[in-house]
């Protein structure tokens, strides 16, 4: 009898070992397998979101190139394309700039340019005649020249925060521009910038802004007003020559000197302040204004220069005292 129960009890405890040893064995099995769908689905995630940059945009519409160690958008494979979103990366490659000339005479009509880029290059959008909208993210901190030089049907364009620099030529000849807000980094309006922007009707200059460049805003017929701020202290020959409309006029205490041919042929210009901090007035600064016939002269002011008043209403008579007037400037 006792050998029959401890007979039992053996048997008992062996098959309670088994079934221990079988269920251990299966939940270990169940972890594995599903650490390893976890790891699975985790790699399936990060590949498809490293296709999902890779392909993002229309990358299969554009070509790209090295350009000085980066990656950027050098041109179009086809040249009738006229809607474009810029990619941000393709074949892992993240673009952060378009390249030179990399559009530039292409019929494209509309430009989505994604976060991520830094710069646009030298004719990047040079004679896309027929551009109308251009997105430019906030990333963008350069543009360098004649990069929409001739996008004549361009009107409207914003001019992220972070832009510090616009080079030459950069606007050139944008015909239907009507206004432009600039970038509060912004420290020079180079040469020739806004040129022939013969719709351009506003103009908001930033504070922190130090010079405007050579014929900066020359020919921009239909503008109306500028305030230059106290920031600016250079102000080149022709900045604002043959701006036809240009009415109100406040120049910045920042200025010493009113440089060659400013404001020549500003033909709306009725009046004009001085501030008291100029000393010198160049050659031909208001040549042919021919409706100017008021101006508030600073009271040390040292020189007028050759022709600077001829083609107005302004009387020599009306030059401050001990200043040096050449026996042109009010011919």
């Amino acid at each position: 009898m006792k050998k029959s129960i401890k007979r039992t009890i053996i048997i008992a405890i062996a098959a309670l070992t088994a079934s221990l040893m079988i269920i251990s064995t299966g939940c270990g099995s169940t972890a594995d397998t599903s650490s390893k769908s976890q790891e699975a689905a985790v790699e399936n995630e990060t590949e498809a979101k490293k296709a999902a940059v890779e392909n993002d945009g229309d990358y299969d519409k554009v070509k790209i190139a090295e350009e000085d160690g980066e990656s950027a958008v050098s041109g179009l494979k086809d040249k009738k394309v006229t809607k474009l979103t810029l990619p941000s990366a393709v074949d892992s490659k993240v673009i952060t700039k378009i390249g030179l000339s990399a559009f530039e005479g292409s019929a494209l009509t509309e430009v989505i340019i994604p976060d991520g880029y830094t710069s646009i290059g030298a004719n990047a959008f040079k004679d896309c005649k027929s551009l109308t909208k251009i997105t430019i993210p906030d990333s963008v901190t350069s543009i360098a020249g004649y990069a929409f030089e001739g996008c004549e049907k361009l009107s409207d364009i914003k001019l992220p925060d972070k832009v510090s620099s616009i080079s030459m030529y950069a606007f050139h000849d944008c015909k239907a521009l009507k206004s432009v807000k600039l970038p509060k980094k912004l420290d020079i309006v180079n040469d020739f910038t806004f040129s022939g922007c013969e719709n351009l009707e506003s103009v908001e200059l930033n504070k922190g802004l130090s010079r405007i460049g050579c014929n900066a805003f020359e020919k921009c017929s239909k503008l109306k007003a500028v305030s230059i701020p106290d920031s600016v202290n250079t102000l080149s020959g022709y900045a604002f020559s043959n701006c036809a409309s240009l009415k109100d006029v406040k120049i910045g205490s920042g200025i010493s000197s009113i440089g060659v041919r400013i404001f020549e042929e500003c033909k709306g210009l009725e009046s004009i302040t001085i501030p008291d901090t100029v000393s010198t007035i160049g050659n031909f600064t208001f040549f042919n204004c021919e409706n100017l016939s008021s101006v508030t002269f600073p009271k040390k002011l040292e020189s007028i220069g050759r022709k600077a008043f001829v083609g107005t209403k302004v009387k020599k008579d009306s030059a401050p005292s001990g200043c040096e007037v050449d026996d042109t400037a009010f011919e």
